[in-house]
């Protein structure tokens, strides 16, 4: 038996599953930290932003890293076009009959992007010369990055701190998520070179407790420096040290997402095909959430929580589905009607 998990591992099958995990747990994360306003009285369980975006990145450098197809720089780029822009010009539709507040959708202007849009299509131009000349010395960018992280941070990233949190509005964040981005394709380099594993003495199979409880100890170490970081002005410097733990909750998450029990309910149709459902829906669900955003039903909390959660993914599948037809009607083959309406 145990001569087998090494190849069940390895199984492309399994891997993706993991990451459609993650994708689902990222999307759900954000969801729930731009949800203070439904918690009522509970406000403070509206968290989880930081956690999740993080995971929304390293999921982004782990798929891309996992292609081994070689390809010019526009075909990569026109094909990331192709994934992202039919959804946001739909959300951009939407938007410029329904405004949300909070984002000011307009297809003149911002083409419906929210910050994350903008920065990730920056971190695909970046990543690709990566990816094509430099994968065996990724460790040396990412010491670069740490690098411009410190610098930035220390000299002219004061502008970081003004609001108290490093992963608020301010740009400084992009260089920190642009590390996690990288990190997730180190991670993506062990999936496609598992020897790297054993180099590393980096058990294949994870133990499924050790991983549970490196997820506990690196979400609590993280939240423990924020919020001591939160306490005053003269704490928000230390604030960069939660980078670390929020690494490392990302690096036990995606070996939790590998461990044979989460595989097994993965598999499973009464809670992995809805994950899977929520992971592909990731974008939809990030770009797409502010428009079902609603206080009117906070009367029955906490039952209000789940019921918006799943209309969010429910308008983001129609988003999706939209954004498929928009994408094949520019396209020479006719409509495939199947694959516009598929799940996963």
């Amino acid at each position: 038996m145990s001569n087998q998990q090494p190849n069940q591992i390895q199984s492309s099958k399994r891997w993706d599953l993991s990451i459609e995990l993650l994708k689902a747990l990222a999307a759900l994360l954000v969801m729930n930290s731009h949800m203070d306003a439904m918690y009522g009285d509970y406000a403070w369980l509206g968290t989880g932003g930081a956690i999740g975006d993080s995971l929304f990145f390293f999921c982004s450098g782990y798929a891309l890293f996992l292609s081994k197809r070689e390809e010019s720089f526009f075909s990569w780029y026109k094909r990331r076009i192709q994934r992202i822009y039919p959804s946001v010009l739909i959300i951009s539709l939407i938007g410029a009959a329904y405004v949300v507040d909070q984002y000011h959708y307009s297809i003149l202007t911002d083409m419906g992007t929210s910050w994350f849009i903008l920065c990730i299509f920056l971190f695909y131009a970046l990543l690709y010369p990566i990816k094509k000349y430099a994968s065996n010395y990724i460790r040396y960018v990412i010491l670069g990055v740490v690098v411009i992280i410190l610098t930035w941070y220390f000299s002219i990233g004061v502008e970081a701190m003004s609001s108290g949190n490093i992963y608020g509005a301010t740009y400084f964040k992009w260089s920190v998520y642009f590390l996690f981005m990288l990190f997730g394709a180190v991670c993506g380099r062990l999936r496609i070179q598992p020897e790297m594993l054993k180099k590393w003495h980096i058990r294949q199979t994870p133990n499924t407790f050790i991983a549970f409880m490196g997820v506990v100890l690196s979400i609590g170490a993280f939240y423990a420096i924020y919020l001591y970081t939160q306490k005053s002005i003269e704490r928000e410097p230390y604030q960069l040290f939660t980078i670390l733990p929020l690494l490392a909750a990302n690096w036990f998450l995606w070996r939790m997402a590998n461990t044979p029990f989460c595989v097994k309910m993965m598999n499973t149709k009464c809670i992995g095909y809805p994950l899977r459902f929520a992971g592909g829906l990731c974008l939809e669900i990030l770009i797409g959430q502010a428009f079902v955003f609603t206080t009117r039903l906070n009367h029955i909390f906490p039952w209000n929580i789940p019921l918006i959660m799943i209309g969010v993914i429910l308008f983001a599948y129609v988003v999706r589905t939209l954004s498929r037809l928009l994408l094949q009607t520019f396209q020479k083959e006719d409509y495939d009607w199947r694959a516009m309406i598929e799940p996963f």
